[in-house]
């Protein structure tokens, strides 16, 4: 994929926003994230896919490390430090636990 239509893509949400076409931009952004999320992943392997990341928003730390492991042929520890990494950067909580790693009170 070469970065053109990720430029066009920009270009269009920009002309959307200065137009006040707000409607647009739900399905643009969403367009958007996932070109990124494939010309990342082609680029950094090791990095966690949107699924990945889904299994770990839906089932939880281990399901989600279980699924990395699997794809990136990385070791547990490896997997857990990347996905933990990559979930703190992106402000976004495996299911059990808070955005800063802790997890809920049983």
């Amino acid at each position: 994929m070469n970065k053109l239509p990720i430029v066009a893509l920009l270009n269009t949400i920009e002309v959307v926003e200065d137009e006040g076409r707000l409607e647009f931009l739900p399905p643009l952004l969403e367009m958007l994230n996932s070109m990124v999320s494939t010309y990342v992943s082609k680029r950094l392997p090791n990095t966690p896919t949107q699924e990945e990341m889904e299994i770990g928003m839906r089932e939880g730390k281990i399901p989600a490390i279980k699924a990395h492991r699997a794809r990136t042929g990385l070791g547990l520890k490896d997997s857990k430090e990347m996905l933990e990494g990559y979930f703190y950067q992106r402000g976004v909580a495996f299911k059990g636990y808070r955005v800063d790693g802790t997890p809920f009170p049983h």
